[in-house]
């Protein structure tokens, strides 16, 4: 049987001395490469990164320095957190709706006038207010404990939107 290594590296068919070392196998929706590992599905850049270096510490993500998410290549993966990858989303201009926070990004379902009002009711129940706005008990729940509704500045520390 083979090792999960020797399963890992039969799906990079190049690797170039330079650029990335793209995953050839399967894939996510989202366009990161896949594979399973003890039955169970993991992604592929996370298994390279494994390899070369032992075990991802929790709480840490493995980041794509080179911005592909097919890239395997172990130089060009780094650990971050989820703020590291978010200001790199927003710094490197993938970011949905860059500079469309709140009520600006055309996904959102909360005007600032309701997030305001949710975030002032502590009176009515979580459930109450989700079926009145349309979203989830712990979507109100978030917002009112101020968990979502802000965006990362410059510097990719999370501040509020003026409302």
């Amino acid at each position: 049987m083979k090792t999960v290594e020797e399963r890992f590296w039969e799906k990079v068919p190049n690797r170039p001395e330079e650029g990335c070392w793209e995953w050839g196998a399967s894939t996510k929706p989202e366009g990161y490469g896949q594979m399973n590992v003890n039955g169970r599905p993991a992604f592929a850049h996370r298994v390279s990164f494994e390899i070369a270096n032992g075990p991802i510490p929790a709480g840490m993500l493995v980041r794509h320095k080179c911005d592909n998410s097919l890239c395997v290549r172990p130089d060009h993966l780094e650990l971050g957190t989820q703020t590291d990858n978010m200001r790199d989303m927003i710094s490197r201009g993938r970011a949905r709706h860059p500079g469309q926070p709140g009520e600006l990004n055309p996904a959102a379902k909360l005007t600032n006038a309701e997030v305001s009002e949710i975030r002032s009711d502590t009176t009515r129940s979580l459930s109450s207010l989700a079926r009145e706005h349309g979203v989830s008990p712990q979507r109100i729940s978030q917002i009112q404990q101020r968990k979502t509704r802000h965006q990362l500045n410059a510097k990719g520390e999370f501040v509020e939107v003026d409302e």
